[in-house]
């Protein structure tokens, strides 16, 4: 049943859409929750440039006010059943191993902490109700702000209320700090601004006014972060993520582009096998340069690959179990650790590898679990492409998302960084967004949440 706004409706309605062809339910309670749920998705997109715990309390606070529109048993998006499917195979498979392990209890514990996967369903409702080009504004002002800190970091150090553990690099032109932010590694760090700095580069693309100005700084400042912080899963998975930009380009300028990028990528391997050993050994080069020449027999990551591939190999099927990490320790014997990487060594560190983490965590199985996730969210992005009613804007925002978690997923192959809180939600709310555009078909910009409203 539809009727008038109601006055409450009204009285906040540069926060919502203005629809030609969608009319508020009558229902008090329906728009105190969508108000409510608004807020909501504001206070995440602040607080998940800083704070885990508020990230952590606005997820809560969305799945709450979900079940409270369920009490009332107000409309929700009807999704087919893959995609339900989608979402619901990786948490039940969680479920499952964690049965079939000696340690249940403590593993389902673990688990706790995966409710995360279910925020895009949660998001669906709620992007109805917000105008989403103000709610970009505030996550493209917290990106700013969290880019600024990490220059900041880089050259000047570590304010002393931050709680970093940076480890001070050889630059090439003096001694500089790796950026971290306010999160807890610069792999964390860089990780996050991976998924914001093509995002806001396709949102300023398809914005007008000052808005793009925002968006692009934003996407600007996002990328130097990523720089800054000398992660180099982060430089690699900027690399893939602008080639998912490149597909948007003329095909004259793609393919340039991308014979440089083939050039450039030939010439610091053969750089690398040509004179890496040497470089690595003499004392004048600076560290971030070894970085990128460390021998194989040196690179401790590779030391940690060793040791969780004994484990999948002895644990090839059913795994570990989710957040097992003490299975690690019996094999600890069986990696020597050069003396000069004693420092940096844990002995129950993560795989630095995503689908290795979740191949030793979950066993084959699992990691096809994992994978049929992704394939997922692919095909429903990749499928609303094609689509020719989308309004520019809905355009921009699929391609930014694409190409930011298609960076995050190459990222992945060094880190472990979907099981990173900040980086996981902000991965999700990609998610989100591609999920939310893709059930909207109506052509105009007002009906995208409001998109493209004043």
């Amino acid at each position: 049943m539809t009727g008038p706004r109601s006055p409450e409706r009204e009285r906040f309605s540069p926060l919502f859409m203005d629809s030609m062809n969608s009319t508020p339910l009558i229902n008090p309670a329906a728009n105190r929750v969508d108000f409510y749920m608004a807020w909501v998705v504001l206070m995440l997109f602040f607080f998940s440039a800083f704070s885990i715990a508020g990230i952590n309390a606005s997820i809560i606070c969305l799945f709450g006010l979900m079940l409270y529109r369920a009490y009332l048993k107000l409309p929700y998006p009807r999704l087919a059943v893959w995609v339900w499917v989608t979402f619901l195979c990786l948490p039940v498979y969680y479920l499952l191993n964690a049965f079939f392990q000696d340690n249940t209890l403590e593993i389902v514990q673990a688990l706790k902490s995966e409710y995360r996967m279910f925020l895009p369903l949660a998001l669906l409702p709620a992007l109805a109700s917000l105008n989403l080009t103000r709610g970009f504004r505030l996550l493209a002002v917290m990106a700013i702000l969290v880019s600024l800190l990490g220059v900041f970091q880089f050259f000047f150090g570590y304010p002393g209320w931050l709680n970093t553990n940076g480890t001070k690099l050889q630059y090439a032109f003096g001694d500089y700090y790796r950026a971290t932010g306010n999160f807890s590694t610069p792999l964390t760090y860089s990780g996050y601004l991976l998924v914001l700095a093509p995002f806001f580069f396709m949102v300023g693309l398809y914005t007008q006014g000052r808005d793009r100005s925002l968006f692009l700084i934003a996407s600007v400042l996002s990328t130097l972060g990523v720089v800054l912080s000398l992660s180099r899963s982060g430089w690699i998975g900027l690399v893939f993520a602008s080639a998912v930009l490149m597909l948007h380009l003329p095909r004259l300028l793609r393919m340039v582009l991308l014979g440089g990028g083939i050039l450039l990528l030939v010439g610091i391997l053969g750089v690398g096998l040509w004179k890496g050993e040497a470089l690595y050994n003499n004392p004048d080069t600076p560290l971030l340069i070894k970085r990128l020449m460390t021998p194989p027999k040196e690179e401790l990551r590779l030391l940690i690959w060793n040791k969780h591939w004994m484990i999948v190999q002895d644990h090839f099927w059913g795994g570990v179990g989710f957040d097992n990490d003490n299975a690690q320790i019996p094999y600890n014997s069986q990696i020597t650790v050069p003396i000069d990487k004693l420092k940096d060594w844990d002995a129950i560190s993560p795989a630095h590898n995503m689908y290795l983490q979740v191949w030793a965590y979950l066993g084959l199985p699992g990691l096809l679990v994992y994978l049929s996730f992704w394939a997922g969210v692919m095909t429903w992005t990749l499928r609303k492409l094609r689509d020719n009613t989308l309004a520019p804007l809905q355009t921009g925002v699929l391609w930014g998302a694409l190409a930011g978690m298609v960076g995050s997923l190459v990222a992945g192959f060094f880190e472990n960084n979907f099981y990173d809180a900040e980086v996981q939600a902000m991965v999700m709310m990609m998610v989100g967004l591609t999920l939310y555009i893709s059930q909207n078909s109506t052509p105009h910009h007002d009906a995208f949440g409001g998109i493209g409203s004043r």
